[in-house]
């Protein structure tokens, strides 16, 4: 930014003594002092051949940063393209997993209920039939992820889909140890898509419980704020469980990013892409070995 400033000054300052120059070498010309004719002229060139060459380097310059430019955009534009590809190839090759898995998972269920009174054979296939339906939700995950989706939008009654997310998690993670304290305000009308949100909440809800696998609390909270611009709805989650390092928090939200052993790192990604297509934003605070809250804002 300084060179752009500096070289047209130093410019504008040889073109103003370069014109002094010619002007005293027209002074010295007129009272015929041959000598003095020689130095003006001599400094005149001098300043021209300066403002030449600085006009070169600044056309220079000028060639070299549109280069520069133009290299940058086309590198990106091909990233871009290669990103495309691969996210194209990604999403047929989750699609075609995804057949032999269900086939799988039903050839098992079948000879699980044939099978009687072999309780070996039985827990096996119990653990094939689970793995299959973890890796069916690593692939539902990654399409979500992957996949461009246009919001169907209708009235949501936000109280009721966080119930039936809440109650869904629970039938998928056991766990008694851990109480659930709901806050719900009276929400002013909300449009947005019933099933991306319920995605968002599941996922969420998911890694509170998690994070709270020895009991814990789990909070949700919902309110809106008639203060804010454009008027906004709250949706918030608080656990008390192993809550986030502090070095993590900004990774949370990135694709695969995990910290998880059994994890694949897609959950709050989704989460984030979600409400970011409501035109909300999602914020998040977390002690370690305290708990950790996310606050989900949504315009109305």
């Amino acid at each position: 930014m300084k060179s752009k400033i500096i070289l047209p000054f130093l410019l504008v300052s040889l073109a103003i003594l370069n014109l002094s120059g010619w002007v005293l070498y027209y002074l010295a010309r007129k009272n015929l002092n041959p000598k003095l004719e020689i130095v003006t002229i001599t400094i005149a060139l001098l300043f021209s051949i300066a403002i030449f060459a600085g006009l070169v380097l600044m056309m220079y310059k000028e060639h070299s940063e549109a280069k520069a430019k133009l290299r940058y955009i086309e590198e990106k534009m091909e990233a871009k393209e290669k990103l495309a590809a691969l996210g194209e190839l990604s999403r047929e090759m989750a699609h075609e997993i995804r057949t032999p898995l269900g086939a799988i998972e039903g050839f098992s269920e079948l000879i699980s209920r044939r099978i009687t009174g072999d309780k070996e054979s039985d827990d096996l296939l119990k653990y094939i039939i689970q793995e299959v339906k973890n890796c069916n939700d690593i692939m539902s995950s990654f399409l979500r992820l992957t996949n461009p989706f246009a919001l169907v939008l209708s009235e949501i009654d936000i109280s009721g889909l966080l119930d039936r997310s809440l109650e869904i998690v629970k039938m998928r993670i056991s766990n008694n140890s851990i109480k659930v304290i709901r806050f719900y305000d009276k929400l002013p009308p909300f449009k947005g898509d019933t099933e991306q949100l319920k995605q968002a909440f599941l996922n969420i809800i998911t890694n509170a419980f998690q994070a709270m696998r020895g009991g814990g609390i789990l909070t949700i909270k919902t309110n809106s704020r008639t203060n804010e611009k454009p008027l906004s709805l709250h949706v918030t989650f608080s656990d008390t469980g192993c809550g986030i390092p502090k070095e993590d928090i900004n990774k949370i939200f990135t694709s695969f990013f995990t910290t998880k052993e059994d994890g694949i790192g897609l959950g709050l990604c989704i989460v984030e892409r979600v409400i970011k297509a409501h035109g909300g934003r999602i914020e998040v605070g977390s002690v370690l070995n305290k708990g950790t809250t996310f606050n989900i804002v949504l315009p109305v």
